[in-house]
């Protein structure tokens, strides 16, 4: 009898251990799993090399690292997804080239960005009046996209790419010239009112092509005088080039990259025979899409009275905008360190 209750007794020992034993096993497991995934994950930042003190001793720099990795990484697609979003939000997406912008008040950019959704509510009011669309049919419809708030600016000169391909020493010398440049100007100006811009309306752009809603303004005469400098300063030439120099591979320009740039965009203006001056003073307000030729017709003559009647107190608002000076848009160049943003105050 005693036998058979010591049997018992082992029986329900062992069973007590094995259940106790068995969550155990089992998150050892995890862990194990879990620990080799991290090591041998694409995307994890923990190489393989890692041992397991080192991960059990750092949680928050494994988790922000991992963070790091979700905004930063090109190759997952939750970062794919956020880089759009942000993209999307700071126009950043259409944003691949440097540029020199004009500094404007933020107010005239609120007005712009309120006026290209006013626009766009009333378009839609108008479109849905005229004709009853199936969803699918909407979906093929003409659509004004207003760009958003942040991503609105004014181009001055272009730079497309070049900046970072320039070397260290022609960048900062270029950096150099332009600012004595506008210190010249301002010596030249009596009135910081002579840099000004006047609202004129919006059309569709570019010509012949009219995806684009634009803000159009006409520039004062300071202005488009010192544009014309800057697009000299691009084409400066060396004052020691000689023709007949040894080093043949050598370029008569003092930025080479830069005037290569400068004189396409004149070549391409000179080939499409426009008849628009070498600087359009324009805000980019929105994109079209969907539609067909005739819609975006419709949409320009629809344009013309807008401005005439519903834009004509935004006309008056912004008869004349006052530039602050100049900036650097777009991605700016790291091998140097210089400050890209130019003043425009003249001496009184």
């Amino acid at each position: 009898m005693a036998s058979i209750v010591s049997i018992m007794l082992t029986a329900t020992c062992l069973l007590l251990m094995v259940k106790s034993v068995r969550p155990l096993r089992c998150c050892s497991l995890l862990h194990h799993n879990s620990h080799r995934f991290s090591v041998t994950s694409k995307t994890s930042p923990i190489s393989a090399t890692s041992n397991s003190d080192e991960i059990s001793s750092s949680p928050t720099s494994v988790s922000q690292q991992q963070h790091h990795n979700i905004f930063q990484g090109h190759r997952t697609k939750m970062g794919k997804r956020l880089r759009k979003r942000e993209d999307k939000e700071t126009n950043n997406a259409r944003v691949r080239n440097s540029y020199l912008k004009l500094s404007l008040d933020e107010t005239a950019f609120n007005s712009l960005h309120q006026l290209i959704r006013t626009m766009k509510e009333q378009w839609d009011s108008g479109e849905n009046e005229l004709q009853h669309i199936s969803k699918k049919q909407s979906k093929r419809q003409l659509t004004i996209k207003p760009r958003t708030l942040p991503s609105l600016h004014m181009t001055y000169f272009f730079c497309g790419r070049v900046l970072d391909e320039m070397p260290c020493d022609e960048l900062n010398l270029w950096n150099a010239m332009v600012c004595e440049r506008l210190l010249e100007y301002n010596d030249a100006t009596s009135s910081a009112e002579e840099y000004n811009l006047q609202f004129k309306g919006l059309k569709l752009f570019p010509p012949n092509k009219h995806y684009l809603v634009v803000a159009m303004f006409e520039p004062s005469s300071m202005l488009y005088g010192l544009y014309e400098e800057l697009c000299k300063l691009a084409l400066s030439k060396k004052p020691s080039y000689h023709q007949d120099s040894e080093t043949s591979n050598e370029s008569e320009y003092l930025f080479p990259l830069l005037a290569e740039l400068t004189k396409s965009q004149h070549d391409k203006r000179k080939q499409n025979k426009s008849s628009l001056p070498s600087w359009v003073a324009h805000v980019t307000l929105g994109n079209l899409s969907g539609g067909n030729t005739d819609d975006v017709k419709r949409l320009n003559s629809w344009l013309e009275d807008y401005n005439k009647y519903q834009a004509k107190d935004m006309i008056h608002e912004l008869n004349a905008i006052n530039v602050k000076g100049l900036a650097l848009g777009g991605p700016v160049p790291s091998h140097v360190d210089v400050d890209w943003e130019y003043s425009l105050h003249p001496k009184e």
